[in-house]
């Protein structure tokens, strides 16, 4: 099925409609962020040229200041116009010195509404209440207005709780801490306010706060035994240390959780934000030096001081400037508070509090100077907002709808990610089964089968499942879902991931790995697992002819080879074609911070041409379109005139050149490759080319690297396991290895180990210098047999010395060598389970290697029967050696070159995973 034969549907734009009632709802919500922040900016000014200064500023740093206008589903688009709304009412409160019931409730409204919107609301009410204890030790809050505050905060989350069905979250929460903390520094304040000295006041006040906020947070946890913020702090600690999780990857490795980026800065300031707000702040900082100018060093106890909303913003912007620098995304109170700031400039009272004497009139010259000033690159901002047209497509996605509008039950449940799952209710109106808290402890981390009894008890019928999510990471191999999870769990990384299963159950039809779940819907990347144990066509034998699909390293769909360095589906390569010769220059509407995926490489070509480049495309390797067309015109005079024969591929097509192994000189000679054969040599070419990428940053990072002992020995023992660790993950990804049975797999690994390690070793090996030559272009390593015996191991350099030089006269190519290292891997060896299908397997990858040597023109038996001495010599020296080495190696002396552990880690099973 493609997206052109898919049935004509008319929409409905009706506030029934439940996208709409949900798009609707949230855009009348946002649009109050204006009016609040124009009241904000009236009540710090004290004039209403200040709240349009706010305003104004807001509509100019737009995209730097929300993201409704590109998901509006996020919690943050309902909860912040409700915080912004309950700011303004602290403001009013603190400015006019009011208190009583009135005015807790109204705080209390809004900060209900944001708590039940965003579960996040909470640590910026933390802030709220840390900013308000902060003003109140400058005693610039009466004790009644504090109070007030206080109650209206406890109000708001006991309401909160309840609302929330008893949050454990909630009720373990810094924000909780803090009021009740904040609630005791009142009780007390007749002990606090004997203090006279001013300095020593605010740190007592501000000590006690901060050590009771601590106390009660960790002792409510400890007591309770709740840890579902654990991973909160934990991102924090992450920012600064090495210290990492599967929780913490997740956050860290999207960009809205980075820090504040530098383009983000040189926007707000293009505009003028940041100058005007900083502005704004010295201003305020200069009026209280004069208004606090006898009372520096001691109190005079007076607790009703003007100017306390515009202390209290101003000490609230500091804290979501904290915020925004540790967590990117939420720029989004640092940004609209900016502009608040702003308005102070407009405040007549600041300016005559800090001496400046200027008429009211040239006062407001000045500042609307300074909104012009604002508006020549805002002016810019918003037209280019308001000239950002798109339309959604997701072809995909509606094939899977269509499926499970005709194929399931209308009382069918689903379960899946909560995108795909929002988007199954709304329009298929199935019914969903999701839990929408991230934040609990007790479903981080669950087996397979412990997930299928659940959905069960739940009554689940079909769970949606993308592939795409196992989709690596070149870049940051910790940041794909697979390499988060590894660096979680490293007692099983060696182990089959789910991923791996459901590969095999999608591309060989064979659901046996993934029991007791079962494939009811499979394309385009969305596969449908059913709870129930339908009766499914299985397919166990091993083809070459139908390999295991690879993804695409930029969006996720089905890769179709490597292209321009990378391995990558056709859109993608047609994208970035494009992109380099048309020399594009593309526009992100995101903020530059899209997670590219099937879906959102339609949407924005600027973060997908930045990944294409961050995956490793290059440039250079784009052939231009007058070479394009020498190339075609050549193939069209190659196939008219000489059909045998290869067409001259000119020099500059390194696009091609890339690719090549040398297998590619073989094919074409006049005997060619069977299908089967040229599919499986594909296929290692993919897996190669995707490996040796890595490898060799990894193995010119390792050779520029200061030497750690004073022996070349220690290097060559770093380069060994580095080589066997890439190797290791080319051989997991050989056709026909994953299927195997897991104790065979193992067997295999632990067997062959020693043996591919010698057979790579001994290829570096030069005949001129007698010696093995390891490293990479940019640096060797020259080592000889005398170098081995010093270090006490000439057991293995008689062989390996020996075994290098037969190897050497057989003139294996690189290809070959692939295959005869397939070839060792799936030999039957002692204790395996299935051996039938590992000589099975062994006889497809023989046969391929048998074809390339009658290309060759390497028939004669004498040629096959080197070949399987060499192979039987390696056999057995390693039958003979491998359970001896590590005994060989504790009897070295202390002088000796190499040190017994450095080898011994090799050599050892459970310290090197080669496969």
């Amino acid at each position: 099925m493609s997206a052109s034969t898919l049935a004509r549907r008319l929409s409905r734009i009706g506030i029934t409609n439940p996208h709409y009632f949900y798009i609707k709802h949230v855009f009348a919500l946002a649009g109050t962020t204006a009016g609040w922040l124009f009241v904000l900016g009236w009540l710090v000014s004290d004039n209403l040229l200040g709240g349009f200064m706010t305003a104004l500023a807001f509509a100019f740093n737009h995209s730097e200041a929300t993201r409704v206008q590109w998901t509006p589903p996020l919690r943050e688009s309902f909860a912040f116009p409700m915080i912004i709304a309950q700011i303004s009412i602290v403001t009013y409160i603190l400015k006019n010195n009011r208190s009583g019931t009135f005015y807790a409730f109204g705080m209390m409204i809004f900060g209900v509404l944001a708590m039940l919107f965003w579960q996040f609301s909470q640590f910026a009410f933390f802030t709220q209440v840390t900013s308000l204890v902060s003003v109140y030790a400058f005693d610039y809050i009466p004790q009644r207005t504090m109070s007030c505050l206080l109650w209206g905060h406890l109000a708001s989350f006991m309401i909160s709780f309840v609302m929330l069905f008893g949050n454990e979250m909630l009720i373990t929460s810094i924000y909780i801490a803090s009021i009740i903390s904040a609630f005791i520094l009142l009780h007390f304040h007749f002990v606090l306010n004997r203090i006279t000295l001013r300095p020593l006041y605010v740190a007592t006040v501000l000590l006690c706060f901060i050590s009771g906020t601590v106390l009660i947070k960790f002792g409510t946890t400890r007591l309770l035994r709740v840890e579902d913020d654990a991973h909160i702090f934990d991102i924090l600690r992450s920012k600064f240390t090495n210290f990492s999780t599967f929780h913490t990857r997740l956050y860290t490795c999207s960009a809205e959780f980075d820090f504040i980026s530098y383009e983000t800065l040189q926007k707000l300031c293009a505009t003028w934000l940041i100058p005007c707000a900083f502005l704004g702040v010295l201003l305020f900082g200069v009026s209280l030096l004069f208004m606090e100018g006898k009372e520096l060093l001691y109190r005079s106890r007076e607790q009703s001081k003007p100017h306390a909303e515009v202390f209290y913003n101003v000490v609230q912007m500091c804290c979501y400037a904290v915020m925004a620098v540790l967590i990117m995304r939420l720029k989004l109170f640092f940004t609209p508070h900016l502009c608040i700031c702003s308005a102070l400039l407009a405040n007549d009272k600041l300016l005559k509090s800090a001496m400046i004497q200027l008429d009211k009139r040239v006062h407001a010259v000045i500042v609307v100077a300074l909104i012009a000033v604002m508006a020549y690159e805002g002016r810019s901002n918003i037209e280019k907002q308001l000239s950002i047209k798109g339309e959604y497509s997701n072809p995909e996605q509606e094939m899977l709808f269509d499926w499970i509008m005709k194929e399931t039950k209308p009382d069918s449940v689903f379960a899946g990610t909560m995108p795909v799952m929002a988007n199954v209710k709304l329009t298929t109106l199935r019914p969903i089964v999701n839990h929408p808290h991230y934040e609990n402890v007790g479903i981080s981390k669950k087996s397979i089968k412990e997930v299928h009894k659940l959905l069960k008890e739940m009554g689940v019928n079909y769970f949606v499942f993308q592939l795409f999510n196992c989709a690596p990471d070149l870049v940051r191999p910790y940041c794909s879902y697979r390499g988060m999870w590894d660096e979680d769990d490293r007692e099983n990384v060696e182990n089959v991931s789910i991923c791996d299963l459901m590969r095999v159950a999608v591309t060989q039809k064979d659901s046996h790995g993934i029991k007791p779940f079962t494939i009811a819907y499979s394309r385009n990347n969305n596969y449908v697992k059913s709870t129930k144990k339908t009766r499914l066509s299985k397919r166990r034998s091993f083809t070459v002819t139908a390999p295991e699909e690879e993804l695409c390293l930029v969006c996720g769909d089905k890769a179709s080879g490597y292209h321009y360095n990378a391995l990558t589906c056709e859109g993608c390569k047609g994208f970035f074609r494009r992109s380099i010769t048309r020399r594009a220059v593309y526009y992100c509407k995101y903020g530059r911070a899209c997670d590219i995926d099937m879906y959102m490489r339609r949407k924005c070509q600027h973060c997908r041409l930045e990944k294409c480049m961050k995956i490793g495309m290059r440039s250079e390797l784009v052939i231009p379109e007058e070479q394009c067309r020498i190339k075609r015109e050549a193939k069209l005079r190659q196939r008219s005139n000489q059909p045998t024969e290869i067409a001259e591929v000119p020099s500059s097509s390194s696009e091609d050149l890339h690719l090549q192994m040398s297998c590619g000189s073989h094919i074409g000679v006049g005997r060619k490759l069977s299908v089967e054969s040229e599919e499986l040599l594909s296929r290692m070419k993919n897996i190669w080319n995707f490996i040796s990428l890595a490898r060799d940053e990894a193995l010119t990072a390792l050779a520029m690297q200061p030497p750690s002992c004073s022996t070349a020995f220690h290097k060559l023992a770093e380069l060994t396991i580095l080589e066997a660790q890439y190797a290791h993950k080319f051989v997991r990804h050989l056709p026909g290895f994953s299927r195997l049975h897991a104790v065979d797999r193992k067997t295999l690994q632990k067997v062959s180990k020693m043996e591919i390690i010698i057979l790579r070793t001994a290829n570096k090996y030069d005949t001129d210098k007698d010696c093995l030559i390891l490293g990479n272009d940019r640096q060797t390593f020259c080592y000889d047999r005398k170098m081995y015996c010093d270090a006490g191991m000439a057991w293995l350099a008689d062989f390996l010395f020996k075994f290098a030089k037969r190897l050497r006269e057989l003139s294996l190519d690189s290809t070959q060598m692939l295959l005869l290292e397939a070839v060792i891997v799936f030999s039957e060896r002692p204790g395996l389970l299935n051996a039938r299908i590992v000589e099975e397997t062994q006889e497809i990858y023989m046969e391929t290697l048998k074809q390339l040597f009658r290309i060759d023109q390497t028939e004669n038996p004498e040629f096959h029967n080197n070949l399987m001495s060499t192979f039987s010599d390696l056999r057995r020296f390693c039958s003979q050696h491998i359970d001896g080495s590590a005994l060989r190696l504790t009897h070295l002396d202390e002088p000796m070159i190499m040190k017994p552990s450095l080898l011994d880690r090799m050599m050892r099973d459970h310290c090197l995973p080669y496969f």
